[in-house]
């Protein structure tokens, strides 16, 4: 989900995982799950790139039974290719032991309970989940990184009127009954409010003592509260959105929003409360004149809670104030805008047909190109195998974003397709070499992703490999990896800097990025199949461990590089063997069926 003001990454799919190094922890369909017979164990994702960000939220959906728990720690690329210290959000459970982590302060920013807050803007980050406890499970992991500067750069986007006049009937609730600590309870008040309407009735006390944090002293922790809606069945997680326009995308699909705002005397006309440092309430809807009808829990009784409050003034203080943070809680059956109309804006989504009812669902892309979906109509499982290259997805990302108005984030997604394809041509020559040594297909994917890790998170030794790489195999200097070839200052300027491109930068610095692939595509020829086919062995080991019941579906998309080329350097759909492999076990072009 890519907004002009902020990035959220969830990670809830296998595929999302693959790449991640483990230690006494598995990703399946379930989630991550320890390793039988381990008492704890750790996941570290890959690098993760996103547009440029000085705070990062995360948020987890997590089950850990009697003894259970679960910590999140985030570190972020700083310049030179080196890597801040961990940052930890503290150690979850659903017993009372849940605390964040006090003290966490350095040149590179500091950790305000909930909140990475950056001393300078980062354009990647990684992080790392600690599971303790049998039977401890994560089913969910997300990161919203955003820009504090650009905040506001949303505000006041034209809303869509069918979304006006419609309202989510939410139970109303007032956290001001309640004399124990009910004044400061909004948060807890806000998803008891949204779990009753969800059908699970948790009183509002039993909502603060399954959110309160005993080093923060009080129940406002983001995470904890969205780890706490998950564990009473919902698919829960923390986002910023731009505007209203798109949160009216949440409501009209039924979806209430917990949103966070502050404000001063006189700023908020009607408000339950004169002034606020930070307040939760629920978005419920618009009235028919576009302003938002909301459930506010600081109401003096259940009765008053309901309130509507001016479109333009609530906006602004929700955008300014927390940067639009919103708790986005729902089953995790019921279809959601966060994989329909955000992914639409900055392409990161792609529309695909259920095999069972042929009605359309949306499905964020993975970077393992594995997608295992549930039918948001009727509930089929299937899973999508999507054969195109992580560099030619990022492209045509870009290009969606350009033409949606989001020229910082095209850049960004310009600059990653650049990146991950010198990364596509060093999988490719070496396993084209190994190919023509006779070398068996297993062993050369294995030692090339054994030595891939060690360069997984240090974007200038890729770049040395690629540039050794195309040396060994054109027998010249790659003498386009210069400042000016490559785009290094207009990229660094945008994506480091903070700079706003124009919209005809940004597309001759598109231009340039799909010339050089496009040449070194062209000079790969029949090489560039071997890294398709390591994409294929990837996707025969998960149709193999599919559970019986789901459809396996491939499918692929067009894009530029596809359609500029017109498949000419694409394997066939059967593992070939003029491409040298002596053993290739390869079920790639296996048909889309149901599994028996």
């Amino acid at each position: 989900m890519t907004y002009p003001n902020s990035t959220t990454v969830l990670h809830e799919q296998p595929g999302d995982w693959a790449g991640a190094q483990a230690s006494g922890v598995t990703a399946g369909a379930g989630g991550l799950s320890l390793n039988a017979g381990a008492a704890s164990g750790t996941l570290t994702s890959g690098t993760i790139r996103a547009a440029a960000f000085d705070e990062l939220v995360p948020s987890w959906n997590a089950v850990t039974p009697a003894g259970g728990s679960v910590s999140v720690e985030v570190r972020t690329e700083l310049t030179g290719g080196k890597w801040s210290r961990w940052f930890s959000f503290g150690t979850w459970s659903s017993g009372p032991s849940r605390a964040s982590l006090d003290g966490q302060k350095d040149a590179a920013g500091q950790v305000l309970t909930d909140t990475l807050r950056l001393n300078a803007k980062a354009a990647a980050f990684q992080y790392r989940v600690t599971l303790r406890g049998a039977g401890t499970r994560v089913t969910l992991l997300a990161f919203t990184a955003s820009d504090r500067a650009r905040r506001a750069a949303g505000m006041g986007t034209p809303g869509d009127r069918a979304a006006w006049g419609r309202e989510v009937r939410v139970p109303m609730r007032s956290q001001m009954i309640y004399p124990d600590g009910g004044p400061v309870w909004c948060s807890p008040t806000s998803v008891s409010m949204i779990l009753a309407h969800w059908g699970r009735n948790v009183t509002v006390p039993d909502a603060a003592r399954g959110t309160f944090d005993r080093v923060y002293d009080g129940t406002g922790n983001w995470p904890f509260n969205a780890a706490y809606a998950a564990t009473q069945g919902m698919r829960a997680f923390i986002t910023r959105l731009p505007s209203l326009a798109q949160a009216e995308r949440f409501t009209a699909a039924g979806i209430p929003l917990a949103v966070s705002l502050g404000w001063k005397a006189g700023e908020l006309p009607g408000a339950a409360l004169p002034t606020s440092s930070g307040h939760l309430m629920v978005l419920t809807g618009f009235d028919a004149g576009g302003n938002p009808v909301l459930n506010d829990p600081a109401a003096p009784s259940d009765a008053g809670v309901r309130r509507t409050y001016p479109r333009a003034a609530f906006e602004k203080l929700w955008l300014t104030h927390s940067g639009g943070l919103s708790y986005v809680i729902a089953p995790p059956a019921h279809a959601c805008p966060d994989r329909s109309h955000a992914g639409r804006l900055a392409g990161m989504e792609f529309p695909t047909v259920c095999p069972a009812c042929a009605r359309e669902n949306r499905a964020e892309f993975t970077d393992s190109s594995v997608h295992d979906l549930t039918c948001g109509h009727c509930g089929a499982r299937y899973c999508v195998f999507l054969r195109k290259q992580r560099f030619e997805v990022l492209f045509d990302l870009g290009t969606r974003a350009l033409l949606d108005g989001y020229a910082r984030e095209a850049v960004a997604s310009f600059a990653a397709a650049l990146e991950r394809f010198f990364e596509f041509y060093v999988w490719a020559f070496t396993l084209e070499r190994a190919a023509n040594a006779e070398q068996e297909f297993g062993a050369a994917l294995s030692g090339l992703e054994g030595t891939w890790r060690h360069v997984a998170s240090q974007s200038e030794r890729q770049l040395g490999m690629f540039a050794l790489a195309y040396l060994l195999r054109e027998g010249r200097e790659p003498d386009f990896l210069t400042a000016r070839g490559l785009g290094t200052d207009f990229r660094n300027r945008v994506i480091h800097r903070g700079a706003l491109p124009s919209r005809a930068e940004v597309e001759a610095y598109a231009a340039l990025v799909f010339a050089l692939i496009d040449r070194l595509l062209t000079e790969l020829g029949p090489g560039a199949a071997h890294a398709e086919l390591a994409q294929e062995q990837v996707f025969a080991s998960h149709l193999s461990a599919l559970p019986d019941g789901v459809t396996a579906v491939f499918e692929e998309h067009p894009g530029m590089f596809r359609a500029r080329r017109s498949g000419g350097w694409r394997p066939r759909r059967n593992c070939r063997p003029s491409l040298g492999w002596r053993r290739v076990r390869c079920r790639g072009s296996r048909a889309s069926r149901a599994r028996p």
